[in-house]
């Protein structure tokens, strides 16, 4: 409208120009009339042009890279170095190239490759126009030789730019004497995080509907914790300590958040040996592990001899694979998994469907697993020694073989150990 505006004022007569500022001028906008002062259309326009959204929508739309020219984040570090070298070292920086999203979002098998991804790991992308379960042509080689915009993923931009103006929760005069600022206190509410780190399945058909059970429930997660007693906290206070905004990529994060504890007491009468491993969770807000619905803990827990050998047969659980099946309990080692899985009632396919329990670790909470092992050889090398190792994963193996994940990245690490010998005298 604004340009139509234009248009029809700079063809007034030249004669008119000196009085511009006071001519009104009627428009047929819509069947209704408009009157307008020529001289002040602009500024009347600009004036009530709604503002960009400053909150992430879920993956529902891209920003314009349009509106944020002529910014670069190299522009910002100029001033805010410190900021952007944590920025640059982030899982935020790499969420648009990291080979995990790289592998899942170019796999073909399943929904991947849906701009509802790109929205949200590298907003700043040129596919605004598309629907979010659309695909981007040429979208493989994008990936190959990635342009800025995919290099930098969820950057500067992203956060803290909208309509030319820098956003901040506190807006200062040497912030204003550097750039045009807006004082926005939503960057510091979990409200803002869940633009991105809560979302829910999509039908191809209907792009912007939602069914099942929220992919990724971090802000759900998290308001739970609240009602429960939780600390009245954001997500800030734990992964935005600067702007690495660690979490679980990052080991010493996650060590914060858990606790493994491990013992051993022999029972001489039934020469039994009790093991008890006990995982605690702190200082965490959502379930554990959070985000990526792909990622999941498993704690292995092993007796050996002095010589390093197991004392009870090594079953198919020391594949490194996840134990099922009612068998599961007699394996050693002892492998116990905590998850969340999508079935067909998850995903909204069946509502009848049986629902597949989420095993994850909750705030603020223990668990105790508790095994008994016979010893019935009174020649059993000794010292005995039981050991306890927690692992986080990213992908499994499964997962990752259905892809077509290259292996090149780490899938699982090895997060805590604890290490018990006790004695098993007569």
């Amino acid at each position: 409208m604004m340009d139509l505006v234009q248009r029809l004022c700079q063809s007034l007569p030249a004669r008119f120009g000196r009085v511009g500022a006071w001519l009104l001028l009627p428009l047929a906008v819509l069947g209704t009339v408009v009157v307008v002062e020529c001289g002040r259309i602009p500024s009347l326009l600009s004036a009530t042009r709604l503002p960009t959204p400053i909150h992430f929508d879920q993956g529902l739309t891209a920003f314009d890279p349009e509106d944020v020219k002529p910014w670069t984040n190299v522009k910002c570090g100029k001033c805010h170095a410190r900021e952007f070298k944590d920025w640059r070292s982030s899982q935020h920086a790499a969420a648009g190239t990291n080979e995990n999203f790289k592998v899942e979002y170019l796999y073909t098998g399943g929904d991947g490759r849906a701009q509802q991804c790109m929205n949200c790991h590298a907003p700043i992308n040129p596919y605004g126009h598309l629907l979010p379960t659309q695909e981007a042509e040429g979208i493989e080689q994008v990936f190959k030789d990635p342009p800025s915009w995919l290099a930098d993923g969820v950057d500067c931009l992203s956060c803290h730019l909208r309509d030319g103006k820098v956003l901040g929760v506190h807006v200062t005069s040497q912030g204003l004497a550097a750039h045009p600022m807006r004082k926005t206190p939503e960057l510091s509410t979990a409200a803002f995080c869940a633009g991105c780190h809560q979302f829910g399945f999509k039908t191809a058909n209907l792009p912007d509907n939602y069914h099942g059970q929220l992919q990724q429930a971090s802000l759900a997660e998290f308001l739970d914790y609240r009602k429960a007693g939780g600390a009245e906290q954001s997500c800030h206070d734990c992964h935005l300590n600067d702007h690495r905004m660690e979490g679980g990529y990052t080991d010493s994060v996650l060590k914060t958040a858990l606790e493994l504890e491990l013992g051993a007491v022999w029972q001489p009468g039934s020469r039994q040996l009790e093991i008890v491993v006990t995982l605690t969770t702190q200082n965490v807000g959502h379930r554990v592990p959070g985000g990526e619905l792909f990622r999941f803990l498993t704690l292995d827990t092993q007796v050996t001899d002095a010589r390093g050998r197991p004392l009870l047969p090594r079953t198919p659980s020391g594949s490194g694979e996840e134990l099922a099946g009612p068998e599961a309990s007699s394996r050693w080692p002892k492998r116990e998994t905590m998850r969340r899985r999508i079935g067909e009632y998850e995903h909204g396919m069946k509502s009848k469907a049986q629902p597949i329990p989420d095993t994850r670790l909750l705030p603020d909470s223990r668990r105790r697993f508790v095994y008994h092992v016979q010893i019935a050889d009174p020649d059993v090398v000794v010292p005995v020694r039981v050991r306890s190792e927690l692992w986080y994963h990213l992908l499994d193996r499964e997962k990752a073989r259905e892809i077509g994940h290259a292996g090149d990245f780490p899938l699982k690490r090895l997060l805590l150990t604890r290490t018990v010998s006790p004695d098993i005298s007569p």
